[in-house]
């Protein structure tokens, strides 16, 4: 159910969680969205509390849709790469396509090519895996690549609400992606 003012009580309620500054903007059009249909765009542009909240720094409803929230990246391939190899394997990576990432053949050879960096995509997996279920949400750990690089960061999907579990919903997932993005930094072996 979509009340008139949807998104401003994502955004009270998100910078209520939070204690962060959240605002409603356009979509912007370089956002590495997964649909192309947004009814409306929140961001945290607050450099403290972007600082402050790594964990959440932006929302989104597709029409008529879910509703995602989304983390800062956590990591990208040049920068990983660089660190478990060398400078050099990072300047070659930038010739890999790496937008088919989630196929078992691309992710096979990254393996192979990259042992240290897909051990660490895989331990992100498994947080996210084991943090959905603990908490009842869609979780995931979100891929997005192009010519040169790979960028990641966590994400949660509210597929079903209505005004009554809104904040409910949100409070939780919200607590999800800040405990996956907690793991996944304690745990980064790179």
């Amino acid at each position: 159910m979509v009340t008139p003012k949807e998104e401003e009580t994502v955004r009270d309620t998100l910078s209520k969680i939070t204690g962060a500054k959240f605002e409603v903007l356009q979509t912007p059009s370089d956002y590495h969205f997964p649909v192309k249909n947004i009814q409306w765009f929140i961001r945290c542009r607050v450099l403290d509390d972007i600082r402050k909240t790594p964990y959440l720094n932006a929302s989104w409803r597709e029409t008529g849709g879910p509703i995602w929230l989304e983390s800062l990246v956590i990591g990208d391939t040049i920068n990983w790469i660089e660190t478990a190899e060398g400078e050099e394997a990072a300047g070659k990576s930038l010739d890999i396509d790496y937008s088919e990432f989630d196929s078992q053949k691309f992710q096979a050879e990254f393996g192979r090519n990259h042992p240290l960096v897909f051990k660490q995509i895989q331990r992100n997996e498994a947080v996210v895996e084991r943090l959905a279920k603990s908490f009842k949400v869609n979780l995931e750990f979100r891929k997005s690549g192009s010519k040169g690089i790979a960028v990641f960061s966590f994400a949660a999907k509210i597929p079903d609400f209505d005004s009554k579990t809104l904040e409910e919903k949100l409070r939780t997932n919200v607590e999800a992606l800040k405990e996956a993005y907690q793991q996944a930094k304690s745990q980064s072996t790179i």
